[in-house]
């Protein structure tokens, strides 16, 4: 019994891995735009945000891979007839248990355990029950996170049941000469029913986890302090920016000098005048709402904007790429034993593991003494959020 379950269940399996294999690669396409609205909207990132939005759209990747494959070659569709509409709700379902032996004249064929057993291990109820399992999910996920009523979110699941179908009726939006799956009216009903049967059954999974409200107190509170992850990720996007502009450089001006020429004219304008401009905000900064100013609140002036961005993206990358080169060849002195080095293997293990060591003092100290990060020590400057335009301590 158990070996027909799971030989019936794996055909399912194969949409779900690959969702899971392309997860990350949607989840970093969805991080940035992610990011940058919650950043702007609360100022901090729940961790149980992220969860439940991640995971809500591996289940959206997980729903479709499910209604679209696996998926045949062009050719074999071509060759094939093009499936029919089920427009009669249940049909399939009632020529099931006629098939079975059931008599809708003989109301007595109902009161048969066996017929029912039978009904219970046919394929089309399977079916029937597997496309309202698959959105109950969605229920869950429109009544806890997304709070929307009864009616809103049997509407969302029937509009998705329809996405659903189109999809496949399309062909896959014209991919295929015509459409390679089967269109039935019961997957929109049972598709819908699902999300209805987990719209009410959520609060008896959900009790237990804060609510929506709850989740954006807590975004709201690390908004409150200008988290290192936001700082982080607002040099990510700066970063990004740069990358950018170093392509159009090299597309539009021929001749490395004048790439490079051209590039290093970039940085001042993007760190230092931009920054001006932006009221003390990189491009990056102002995405994620926060801004550097004086330590004594005050607009930082060009020096200091100057001087931060040079240690923050020159002298303090430099730093961490000559630590990790010299933490590399450290770990190659221990693990080779091949040769016998003498002395020069001891002096070389001392070299390596020194710089890394005084590079990791540095930072240190600054944390510890100053409460910040070198760049900003060494320019006398924090970052602040823009909304507050006040000096909150940095995590």
């Amino acid at each position: 019994m158990l070996t027909k379950i799971l030989n019936r269940l794996m055909p399912y399996f194969h949409p779900i891995y690959w969702a899971c294999v392309l997860f990350p690669f949607i989840a970093g396409l969805f991080t940035l735009p992610f990011v940058i609205r919650h950043y702007r909207k609360y100022g901090g990132i729940a961790v149980l945000r992220v969860m439940v939005v991640y995971s809500f759209v591996l289940y959206c990747m997980c729903a479709f891979f499910l209604t679209v494959l696996p998926l045949p070659s062009r050719e074999a569709v071509a060759a094939s007839e093009a499936p029919p509409i089920g427009w009669i709700p249940f049909r399939n379902l009632y020529l099931c248990m006629k098939e079975i032996g059931f008599d809708f004249s003989n109301l007595s064929t109902l009161k048969s355990r066996s017929l029912w057993w039978r009904l219970l291990k046919s394929n089309d109820l399977f079916l029937l029950v597997a496309n309202t399992v698959m959105m109950v999910p969605l229920g869950f996920y429109l009544r806890y996170y997304f709070r929307f009523d009864l009616k809103k979110a049997i509407l969302c699941g029937f509009l998705v049941s329809l996405f659903f179908e189109l999809t496949q009726l399309s062909g896959l939006y014209g991919f295929y000469p015509k459409p390679y799956r089967y269109t039935d009216v019961d997957d929109l009903i049972t598709n819908t029913l699902g999300t209805a049967i987990g719209y009410c059954i959520s609060p008896y999974f959900t009790f237990i986890l804060p609510s929506r409200e709850e989740i954006d107190r807590i975004s709201y509170f690390k908004g409150k302090r200008v988290t290192f992850l936001r700082r982080v990720f607002a040099a990510g996007i700066d970063g990004l920016f740069l990358l950018m502009l170093a392509f159009l450089d090299m597309y539009l001006v021929t001749g490395r000098k004048k790439v490079l020429l051209i590039f290093l004219m970039i940085l001042p304008v993007y760190f230092v005048l931009l920054p001006m401009l932006l009221n003390g905000s990189t491009p990056g900064q102002a995405l994620l709402r926060l801004r550097t100013v004086d330590t004594d609140g005050s607009p930082a002036k060009v020096r200091q904007h100057f001087v931060r961005n040079l240690v923050l993206y020159g002298i303090e990358p430099v730093i961490a790429l000559f630590s990790g080169a010299f933490l590399a060849f450290l770990m190659f002195t221990l693990i080779d034993s091949g040769n016998d080095w003498g002395g020069f293997r001891v002096f070389a293990m001392a070299l390596s593991a020194f710089f890394p060591t005084i590079a990791f003092v540095w930072v240190l100290r600054s944390q510890i003494r100053f409460g910040c990060l070198p760049h900003d020590h060494y320019a006398h400057t924090v970052v602040v959020d823009r909304k507050k335009n006040r000096i909150v301590p940095a995590e």
